[in-house]
């Protein structure tokens, strides 16, 4: 058994949006252009900006202050069983049990943190009355993760695995405990103006300030402030993943072994921030989602577990142990990874993240690494050079090196989302043309309008060491 108590001891400096003490101001396209305008241009998102710079003119601005340290707190439970059984000379059983439990975050004094309710404007505030300091997120049980793994002899040189299991995690901690504890009455957030809506929100000569309330003796501050404000379902589940593999290994000579399978995962309930006051394109400040259910014009960020992902390859490698001087490993992966985002999720589509589904930033389709160790064959006990004085010269050398390749990372072009007038939502850019790109040295150009090419990588490492010579 494993029992862990994680902390955050920290003076808070972040938020659904930190402003700073001091104050910011969002220079945006929208104060300078037209709802429905002619396109900005390729470069015209800068020029839009600059130009609303040059005015003084902000689209957004805003000023946060720390009002207390909260020093989060999580507490982590661990048990498992595991057991070895070698049914027969040629079959052998890896079996466990793994039960994991994470309580939810909070805060280590009352009003070190609150929890925004969408559903009815109402922020849970941390300790007052019958709200508990975690704000009443509940803790998930139920969180065993079963471990299956099986090894079976053909013969002398073959050797068949399989395996699966089931594992919990949490994301990083200022995840969570950067969640409740950043918001009020821990930080104080004051937003004036809402990103992209063709208005001016202020100007360089003043700064918004600083509001506040009264913390409600029963917890519940209803409605809630219009300040930058997170939200965490109080039923969060635990994000996990199924991983699952299938290998044969076969020793092609004393010294050389090989071994190709499939590996695979499944991420399930995974984490990601989405933001709840988003409108539908065309529709303006007056289509925020709170706005028109309570009169929030601030941002809304929704910190969950709840998105997918998957994993599928191919995986071959083959190994020489050392002998004549060479060891070398040569491992080449042909893979896809899928899912709505990468690691803690945001999406460019809020309001219908499912289209964010795709290849993930990290998804590399084929990746070979090769690395090796030679000793050269100079000096004592060696084929040249063994008696002769040069041997303590150049006797005890050895030359490593690792060859790295890879197809590139994949890419989501987006777009400005002023000119959808959608404020709290993003665009994905349009394909208006065939997209063009040379071919080689020539001067002749190729369309296509599947996909953009992705661009491969080649990463070389080599070292030369030297050892005493005998």
């Amino acid at each position: 058994m494993d029992a862990r108590r994680a902390l955050i001891q920290r003076r808070t400096s972040a938020g659904p949006i930190f402003f700073c003490e001091r104050g910011r101001f969002d220079f945006n396209p929208g104060v300078t252009a037209l709802p429905g305008g002619p396109a900005l241009g390729p470069f015209g998102a800068f020029g839009n900006s600059f130009a609303s710079f040059v005015l003084g003119d902000a689209d957004l601005t805003g000023r946060s202050f720390v009002n207390t340290t909260p020093t989060d707190r999580m507490t982590q439970f661990f048990s498992f069983f595991q057991d070895t059984w070698q049914a027969s000379s040629k079959l052998t059983l890896n079996l466990g049990l793994r039960h994991e439990v994470y309580t939810p975050t909070h805060p280590q004094f009352a009003e070190g943190g609150s929890n925004y309710d969408p559903s009815t404007n109402t922020l849970l505030i941390s300790g007052p009355g019958d709200v508990p300091l975690n704000t009443g997120v509940e803790t998930e049980w139920k969180n065993f993760a079963p471990r299956f793994g099986l090894s079976y002899r053909l013969n002398k040189t073959t050797v068949v695995r399989t395996g699966y299991g089931i594992s919990y995690f949490m994301g990083r901690f200022g995840f969570y405990g950067g969640t409740i504890a950043t918001q009020f009455p821990a930080v104080f957030h004051t937003q004036v103006g809402i990103a992209n809506d063709f208005l001016i929100a202020g100007t360089l000569d003043s700064i918004a300030a600083i509001s506040s309330q009264a913390v409600p003796s029963n917890g519940r501050l209803t409605p809630a402030p219009n300040q930058p404000l997170f939200s965490i379902p109080l039923h969060n589940p635990t994000p996990f993943v199924h991983s699952y593999n299938f290998t044969i290994q076969r020793q092609i000579a004393n010294d050389l072994t090989v071994d190709i399978g499939y590996v695979g995962s499944l991420g399930r309930k995974l984490p990601y921030s989405r933001e709840l006051n988003a409108a539908y394109p065309g529709t303006g400040a007056g289509g925020l989602a709170l706005f028109q259910a309570f009169g929030r014009t601030v941002t809304t960020t929704l910190r969950a577990n709840g998105v997918n992902n998957n994993y599928n390859s191919l995986q071959a490698n083959a190994t020489k142990r050392f002998s004549h001087g060479l060891p070398f490993t040569v491992a080449y992966t042909c893979s896809k990874t899928l899912g709505v985002g990468d690691d803690q999720a945001s999406f460019v589509n809020v309001l219908d993240f499912k289209k964010d589904y795709g290849p993930t930033s990290y998804d590399l389709t084929h990746m070979l690494t090769i690395s090796h160790l030679y000793e050269l064959p100079f000096g004592s006990g060696k084929r040249f050079v063994s008696s002769s004085p040069l041997r303590f010269l150049v006797g005890g050398w050895q030359v490593n090196g690792i060859l790295r390749a890879a197809t590139g990372a994949p890419f989501t072009a987006t777009a400005v989302s002023t000119s959808c007038n959608c404020p709290g939502n993003g665009k994905f850019a349009d394909a208006v043309a065939p997209v063009w790109r040379r071919q080689g040295s020539s001067s002749g150009r190729s369309s296509t309008t599947s996909r953009i090419r992705r661009i491969s990588t080649i990463r070389t490492a080599i070292s030369i060491r030297v050892f005493s010579a005998r």
